[in-house]
């Protein structure tokens, strides 16, 4: 879809890497990266970066059909500065225009499309999580087939307590995914969880022993240790990802069966039927948000987001 004008505003990048190799050992593959950089805000996502994540989703498609897009098996969705996201970023939000039913229809709109393009590749999508992944990060994790989360990763859907409910289709995705009551009990608590405890609920499905930093560092040929770039958290990523998947679980396997097997359980067959019961659901979800967005409590958990000892406190944002 083309993104509305407001899709111009806000700081971040969301940056997209193909080509990445991913195997040492086995069967040569490829994955594509995209990487969420808004240092400043925990990865929050402005509206910018929203219209990006959208064109590199599109952009991965149209790679999968050129002549060297045939070893490509995955899309890796992480974070720089060594966090995941912490959803939207509230200081988009400090003009009251952005805090109306207008936007916020809009920008769930435009989330919805996003999640449902990344959803929707023949690719097996992998969330690698270090940091923090909270409010919509954690719905932007949920729509991963697989989440992958480092030892001191952290995830919790934090809307309730910003008096909205998802807006970006957590709850369309953790109803498929786990049940009503498994996703009720997640989303109706604003309790952040450890990686452990995510792993326990069944939200994380790759609970990972070694942070992304760590394992960048214990790999590095220089023995010296870095602080984590945009491209070492990028690798590091690559890195848990090849560990607990590609080289264990995949090292034999052939590139084009891995995406026939990804297409056969969202086949394009079936595909638009799936969709259009997807966004059914999306359609309902959107309308509950919008109906709370800029309400009496949003406006004033916004508000007390934003107010300095919040900020000092929290340097992205929980929606």
């Amino acid at each position: 879809m083309r993104p509305p004008p407001f899709a111009s505003t806000g700081g971040g990048r969301v940056r997209l890497q193909l080509r990445v190799p991913i195997a040492q050992q086995g069967r040569a593959k490829t994955c594509a990266v995209l990487t969420l950089d808004n240092g400043a805000k925990r990865n929050a996502l402005s509206p910018r970066m929203m219209a990006e994540l959208g064109d590199a989703v599109t952009a991965i498609r149209e790679h999968l059909h050129s002549d060297v897009g045939d070893t490509c098996v995955a899309v890796v969705l992480t974070g720089a500065h060594g966090t995941f996201c912490s959803g939207f970023d509230l200081s988009s939000s400090a003009d009251d225009a952005l805090l109306n039913p207008g936007f916020a229809g809009e920008m769930s709109l435009l989330m919805h499309e996003n999640m449902l393009a990344l959803h929707s590749l023949p690719l097996v999508s992998i969330a690698a999580v270090d940091g923090f992944a909270l409010g919509g990060g954690a719905e932007l994790a949920s729509w991963c087939d697989f989440r992958v989360m480092s030892a001191g990763a952290k995830a919790g859907f934090l809307q309730t307590k910003m008096g909205v409910v998802t807006g970006w289709g957590g709850a369309t995705r953790l109803r498929h995914l786990m049940g009503t009551s498994r996703a009720l009990r997640l989303l109706t608590s604003p309790r952040v969880l450890s990686a452990y405890e995510a792993y326990d609920l069944g939200f994380a499905t790759h609970p990972s022993s070694i942070s992304m930093p760590s394992l960048v560092h214990s790999t590095a040929t220089s023995g010296v240790s870095h602080p984590p770039s945009h491209e070492s958290v990028t690798a590091s990523a690559i890195d848990i990802v090849h560990r607990d998947i590609f080289e264990r679980d995949w090292k034999d396997a052939y590139p084009a069966a891995l995406r026939a097997m990804k297409r056969t359980l969202c086949g394009d067959a079936g595909l638009e039927g799936y969709l259009e019961g997807l966004r059914k659901s999306l359609a309902n979800e959107r309308q509950e948000f919008v109906q709370l967005w800029g309400a009496q409590d949003n406006v004033e958990a916004v508000k007390n987001a934003l107010t300095p000892s919040a900020k000092s406190n929290k340097k992205g944002s929980n929606l």
